[in-house]
């Protein structure tokens, strides 16, 4: 007698484990994906202050990122904090000192899945010397994808950053001895002769020489010519001196109070004195108050 086949009970407790196998695996798998936590290397003036750090992570699996808890460490001498914050996630940053370590931590209640996603700002001030620069440490705490009611862990890796506080300063060049310009012979000029002026002679009328009559072959003499007498000068008349025409005295203009030749505005002082019955001083003999216009 053949027994009857129980394939029905096996078959499906081998089905069902199958599946919780696969949901297993499935779950592993999904958050099996490495992400990439990335502080970013800045570069901020020498002595600036509210510069800003960012921290972000990239290469989430499909369910997103749920939660991060990252700390931030660097060289006091080169980075002062000042603040900090935690992106876009919901949570609390706690710069821990002026020096740092700062940590961020918070969690998203919709897990976020478009990338980067900044998880922790951070406000520094360079406090080194030029040129100074700083490596910034990044310690993940904990980041889990966003699966609902198990959260699971996001292998990941930390990127390297840094920050740069300004360009070293330039040695500045010595400068070395200018070149002496060579001298440039400036032609000089010769200054000419001035030519003498000769005088022009002047020239002296000769008087005429009266010729002497002489005998002609008649035996007539021919009479010379007789010179004209000079002119006899004409007294000229002095005029006899006239006298100087009496001088009237004339009397000072008309509103000239001070008798200086002029009226103008000391004049109008003194007729203002006069009306405020202030004592009034006129030179001796000139006009009163009278001719005041």
């Amino acid at each position: 007698m053949t027994r009857p086949r129980r394939s029905g009970p096996r078959l499906a407790a081998a089905l069902a484990f199958g599946l919780v196998m696969l949901a297993l695996f499935g779950g592993s798998a999904a958050s099996a994906q490495q992400a990439t936590v990335r502080p970013g290397n800045w570069s901020f003036s020498a002595g600036s202050k509210g510069n800003a750090v960012r921290v972000t992570v990239t290469g989430l699996p499909g369910g997103g990122l749920g939660t991060a808890d990252v700390s931030v460490a660097f060289d006091a001498a080169v980075l002062k904090i000042s603040a900090c914050g935690t992106g876009q996630l919901a949570g609390a940053c706690n710069p821990n000192a002026p020096t740092g370590p700062a940590r961020a931590a918070g969690f998203a209640a919709v897990p976020i899945t478009a990338e980067p996603v900044l998880v922790a700002t951070l406000t520094v001030d360079c406090v080194g010397a030029a040129g100074t620069s700083t490596g910034l440490t990044i310690t993940v705490i904990e980041l889990t994808d966003g699966t609902a009611g198990s959260p699971q862990p996001i292998p990941n890796a930390v990127a390297g950053g840094a920050v740069m506080c300004g360009s070293a300063s330039q040695p500045t060049p010595t400068a070395g001895p200018s070149p002496t310009p060579s001298a440039t012979l400036t032609p000089t000029a010769t200054a000419m002769p001035t030519p003498t002026l000769t005088p022009t002679p002047t020239v002296v009328a000769t008087p005429a020489l009266v010729r002497t009559p002489s005998p002609t072959k008649s035996g007539v003499a021919t009479p010379a010519a007789t010179p004209a007498p000079a002119p006899t000068p004409t007294p000229t008349a002095t005029p006899a001196p006239t006298a100087p025409p009496t001088q009237t005295p004339s009397l000072p203009a008309r509103g000239d109070l001070n008798c200086d030749g002029s009226v103008d505005s000391v004049d109008a002082l003194v007729i203002l004195r006069h009306v405020a019955a202030l004592p009034v001083d006129l030179p001796a003999g000139c006009s009163s108050m009278d001719q005041a216009p």
